[in-house]
């Protein structure tokens, strides 16, 4: 079978990217440890332009956060280090390594992306992040595609094996971010065809991915409704008390962000993330029947 996978440099499959960096980034935690920040950061910026992938997603991390509390800060430097850990990642295209931390990055440019980007998709970060998502999801492609129940699995080491998950979880987090973004933009077409790709996906043992599955389900079967044939079922349609770029409070977590998605039913509820309105939805069942109610 072709070679899909990333061999570290003793020939052997490896399981974490490899770091050239791994003694910055002991020195940056001990500063961390001792909460010396400002000598953190520098030591983090030189690992990730040393080619630390870790480093850059520190660092992009930590532009989104502030002192670890859901605060939205700076999008644009998160998204400069982001670009720097995917395009430090994708150099080893078509042999990317599909490892937890490779998902682990793609599901932090996702979450950017779709909790706090949605409205930027247009601009020079969101174009290149979406880009190299894009073409990740093709050059993954074949290794998802690999059935491990097959005679090929006799052939594969069990790293080999993992890494045929990892690059399907990969996949499914891709295809529902992209159809996620199509939908918002109210091309419900492309919309439905990645979501549609996100299920096909076989499914994984990992739990985002299982939620990314069952959003993505959940978005086809909004999209099919009739109701939202002429109107986006993620936005509400602007007014001037009303309008899509005013800021609300997530209805699963609480967080205050604008331009945030509106469940398609009862045109009231709001959530800053799939996953948000995932974890909602029992709670949020019978409220939405009754909301949708008291509006007819």
């Amino acid at each position: 079978m072709p070679s899909f996978f990333f061999k570290g440099d003793s020939g052997n499959s490896s399981n974490t990217i490899v770091d050239p960096s791994q003694t910055l980034l002991f020195e940056a935690q001990q500063e961390f440890i001792n909460h010396r920040y400002d000598k953190a950061i520098p030591i983090l910026e030189k690992a990730a332009n040393q080619g630390s992938i870790r480093a850059a997603m520190h660092l992009a991390s930590m532009a989104m956060r502030e002192e670890h509390r859901r605060v939205c800060a700076d999008c644009q430097v998160a998204a400069a280090w982001y670009i720097k850990a995917l395009n430090l990642l994708t150099a080893r295209a078509p042999n990317i390594p599909c490892t937890t931390e490779s998902l682990e990055l793609i599901e932090q440019v996702v979450e950017l992306l779709m909790s706090h980007m949605l409205k930027d998709i247009g601009s020079k970060e969101g174009r290149t992040l979406t880009n190299i998502l894009w073409s990740m999801g093709k050059d993954l492609k074949p290794r998802a595609a690999i059935k491990l129940g097959s005679s090929d699995v006799a052939k594969m080491t069990e790293s080999d094996q993992m890494q045929v998950c990892y690059a399907r979880a990969m996949c499914i987090t891709i295809y529902n971010c992209r159809g996620f973004i199509y939908q918002a933009e109210r091309n419900n077409e492309k919309a439905k065809h990645y979501y549609t790709k996100c299920v096909n996906v076989p499914a994984t043992d990992i739990h985002s991915c299982d939620v990314a599955q069952k959003s993505a389900e959940l978005s086809l079967g909004y999209l099919d409704r009739d109701s939202i044939t002429s109107c986006s079922p993620l936005l509400t349609p602007s007014s001037p008390t009303s309008s899509i770029h005013s800021a609300h409070n997530c209805s699963g977590c609480g967080v205050e962000k604008a331009m945030m998605p509106v469940c398609s039913r009862c045109k009231v509820r709001r959530y800053c993330s799939n996953k948000c309105r995932l974890d909602h939805a029992t709670e949020h069942e019978q409220e939405c029947v009754t909301l949708r109610e008291s509006r007819s």
